[in-house]
C-alpha cells in the first residue's frame, strides 16, 4: 500500500506540472506569431513601378521578372497595388504580377484621391478674403489680409485651359510648363468624377479651369516675401533658437513666408503655408527667385486681386509626359500643323520627342526637342504614354503660329530655263537635277512657273517639274 500511495502521489504531481506548463507554452507561442506580409511576384520580363496608380504616372523604378515586392496597400479599383521597392514605395498593375499570401489584412487605398493636394478646410468670408488666425510669438496673430497667398504653376508639359471645370468644356488656350511663370488662383470646383479643378487668371487671356493634379501650388510673393529652405531638414522654433514647435520639420525645397528677422540676423520669423508661425535659422533659407511674382514683392492690402484658395503644396505622384518615337528614316519637324509649313528640324528614326499637344485635325502632334517646339505627322511616329494627357489644340490657333513654307519646284531631270513664260522666248540656261528651287511667280493657268536658281531667275514648263506647296501663295504674272 505504501508503494501504491507513492505512485499515485507521483502521478498527481506530474499531472499538475503538465496542466500548469501547457497554457504558459501556448501563450508564448501565440505572442511570437506574426502575419506574413503578402507579396507580388513580377510576371513579365521588365515591369515599371510607377509613382501613382496609373500608366499616366512617371516611372519610379523598373524591376525584372521574378522580383518579389512586399504589398503595402490595394487600390479601390482592384487594379493597382502599392508595393515597397529599394528606392521607395510605388504602384504596380495586377495584370503583370502574381499575388502570393493572405491579402485580407492589406489596407484599401482610395486611388481617386492619390494625386489631389492636401486641402485646408475653410469658410470664405468673401471672394479674395481668407483670414488665418494663428498663435504666434507673444500671442500675436498672423493674418493674410486680402492679398493672395497661393499661386499655381503648370506641373506637366502642357494643359488645356478650359471654359468650365469639365473635360468636355471648350479650350481657351493651351498652357505650357514654365517654372518662371505662375498664375493667380481665382476659384476651385470639383467635377462629377470628384476631380478637383482650379480657376486660373492668365494675363492677356482671361480666366479658365485646369485640373489640380496637373498643377503645382506655390506660395505667392504678393502676400509676403517667400523664402526657400536650403537645409536638408530644419525645425521650427517658438522663439529664436529655443522651444521647438510641435510641427513636422521643414525639408529642402519647402517654401515659407518671411515675417521678421532678429537684429543680429541669426534667425528669421516665418509663416508656413498652413498658417503656423515660428523661427528658423537664417542660414537654413534663401530668398526665392525665378517665379513671376517674386519680382513684384508683397502687395498692399486690397491690391492683390488674386485668389486666396488655401491649397497646401504637397509632394505627390508626377504625371508622365506622353511621347512619340520617330518611325521613319528621317522626319521633318515643321513650324505648323501641315506639310506646307517650314521645316524647323530634321530628326532621325528612333528619336523620342515629348508630346505637348494634338491639333484638332487629329493628324499633327506638337512636340518638343533640342530644336525647341514643332509639329510632326502622327503617321510617321509611334505614340507612347496615356493619350488622355494630351491637350487638344484648335487647328486655326496652331496654324496661325506657323510659318508657311515657300512653294518649290523639284527638278529630277535637266530642264530648260526661259527668259519668259513661253518656248518662243530666249533660253537663259539649263537646270540639272536633282534640285529643289523656290517658286517666285506663275502665269494665270499655272502652266509656267518662275523660279530662283543659282543662275538667276528663269521660267520652267510646270509639267516638267514637281510642284510642292500652296500655289495660291505664288503671285500671278499676267
Amino acid at each position: 500500500m505504501v508503494h501504491k500511495g507513492k505512485f499515485l502521489s507521483l502521478l498527481l504531481v506530474v499531472f499538475l506540472i503538465v496542466s500548469v506548463a501547457a497554457p504558459v507554452a501556448a501563450v508564448d507561442v501565440g505572442q511570437q506569431g506574426q502575419f506574413a506580409i503578402p507579396i507580388m511576384v513580377v510576371n513579365t520580363s521588365f515591369l515599371n513601378v510607377r509613382t501613382g496608380p496609373g500608366a499616366q504616372y512617371s516611372v519610379l523604378t523598373t524591376v525584372v521578372g521574378g522580383t518579389q515586392l512586399p504589398v503595402l496597400g490595394v487600390g479601390t479599383d482592384g487594379v493597382w497595388y502599392l508595393v515597397a521597392t529599394s528606392v521607395g514605395n510605388g504602384w504596380v498593375n495586377i495584370d503583370y504580377v502574381i499575388p502570393r499570401g493572405d491579402f485580407r489584412n492589406v489596407p484599401s487605398i482610395d486611388v481617386s484621391r492619390i494625386s489631389a493636394p492636401d486641402v485646408v478646410a475653410y469658410t470664405p468670408l468673401s471672394i479674395g478674403l481668407h483670414p488665418i488666425a494663428v498663435a504666434g510669438q507673444g500671442g500675436g496673430v498672423a493674418s493674410s489680409g486680402t492679398v493672395e497667398r497661393f499661386r499655381a504653376q503648370i506641373n506637366v508639359e502642357s494643359v488645356n485651359l478650359r471654359t468650365a471645370p469639365q473635360d468636355e468644356a471648350s479650350v481657351i488656350r493651351v498652357l505650357f510648363k514654365d517654372d518662371a511663370v505662375d498664375y493667380a488662383i481665382v476659384g476651385r470646383a470639383n467635377d462629377e468624377r470628384g476631380v478637383e479643378w482650379l480657376a486660373l487668371h492668365v494675363p492677356g487671356v482671361g480666366t479658365g479651369w485646369v485640373e489640380t493634379p496637373k498643377l503645382r501650388v506655390r506660395l505667392s510673393a504678393r502676400y509676403r516675401d517667400v523664402l526657400t529652405v536650403v537645409a536638408d531638414t530644419v525645425n521650427l522654433y517658438a522663439d529664436p533658437g529655443v522651444s521647438l514647435l510641435n510641427v513636422e520639420p521643414l525639408r529642402h525645397g519647402d517654401e515659407v513666408f518671411l515675417i521678421d528677422i532678429t537684429p543680429d540676423g541669426q534667425f528669421v520669423r516665418v509663416e508656413l503655408a498652413t498658417g503656423e508661425v515660428g523661427w528658423l535659422p537664417f542660414s537654413a533659407v534663401v530668398t526665392r527667385e525665378g517665379t513671376s511674382t517674386d519680382g513684384l514683392g508683397p502687395d498692399d492690402a486690397g491690391q492683390g486681386g488674386g485668389s486666396v484658395v488655401p491649397v497646401i503644396p504637397a509632394p505627390g505622384p508626377q504625371l508622365e509626359a506622353p511621347r512619340v518615337i520617330v518611325n521613319t528614316g528621317n522626319l521633318n519637324v515643321r513650324s505648323g500643323p501641315g506639310a506646307h509649313f517650314t521645316s524647323v528640324a530634321v530628326v532621325p528614326g528612333g528619336t523620342e520627342l515629348t508630346v505637348l499637344g494634338l491639333a484638332s485635325d487629329d493628324v499633327w502632334y506638337l512636340v518638343a526637342g533640342d530644336f525647341g517646339q514643332g509639329w510632326v505627322n502622327r503617321e510617321y511616329v509611334i505614340f507612347r504614354g496615356v493619350f488622355d494627357n494630351v491637350p487638344v489644340i484648335p487647328y486655326d490657333v496652331a496654324a496661325s503660329q506657323g510659318t508657311v513654307a515657300a512653294p518649290v519646284a523639284i527638278v529630277s531631270a535637266p530642264v530648260t530655263l526661259y527668259a519668259a513664260p513661253g518656248v518662243d522666248f530666249a533660253q537663259v540656261g539649263v537646270l540639272y537635277g536633282p534640285a529643289e528651287v523656290t517658286l517666285v511667280a506663275r502665269n494665270a493657268d499655272a502652266t509656267w512657273v518662275q523660279v530662283m536658281t543659282p543662275q538667276g531667275y528663269g521660267w520652267l514648263i510646270a509639267n516638267q517639274v514637281i510642284l510642292r506647296g500652296d500655289l495660291s501663295l505664288v503671285p500671278v504674272v499676267v
